[in-house]
């Protein structure tokens, strides 16, 4: 692992801490507080559709973003679900002021009720991107900026 670590940029490595912060940060929240008062954290509800094209220098950022979450949320120690990559993400991109779109999705599977949470920009998925079409979307959340 070491090794890996060295061969990363000083921005990827310095991308990847900032994921590690705010995945811990996120599963702080999670874990310890009420939904509605990390729920700020968000973004705007919405209802209707916000239509953007992404742009081409934004779509780099985005993917040293995307792959710096998912390089610590698989070396964790605790364990990063959606949500919280969902939110670590976002944070980031808000960061950034690059507009994200968070989405929060149920379905029904053997009696159970499963959530998701997925984040997008345009139609590039940040987190998330697996398996999304299973699930209905009970909540948009909107990062304009």
């Amino acid at each position: 692992m070491l090794e890996r670590i060295r061969e990363l940029s000083f921005f990827d490595l310095k991308l990847t801490v900032e994921a590690g912060f705010e995945l811990l940060r996120a599963l702080f929240f999670i874990h310890f507080t009420s939904f509605s008062y990390y729920s700020h954290f968000l973004g705007s509800s919405v209802g209707i559709d916000y239509q953007y094209i992404p742009l081409e220098a934004d779509l780099k950022l985005l993917y040293a973003l995307k792959y710096a979450v998912l390089r610590f949320a698989r070396r964790s120690p605790v364990p990063t679900r959606c949500l919280a990559q969902a939110i670590a993400i976002r944070q980031m991109t808000k960061r950034r002021g690059i507009d994200c779109e968070l989405y929060l999705g149920v379905r029904k599977l053997n009696d159970k009720l499963i959530a998701h949470a997925w984040t997008k920009h345009g139609d590039v998925f940040l987190t998330g991107a697996k398996g999304y079409q299973h699930f209905i979307v009970v909540g948009r959340f909107l990062t304009i900026c």
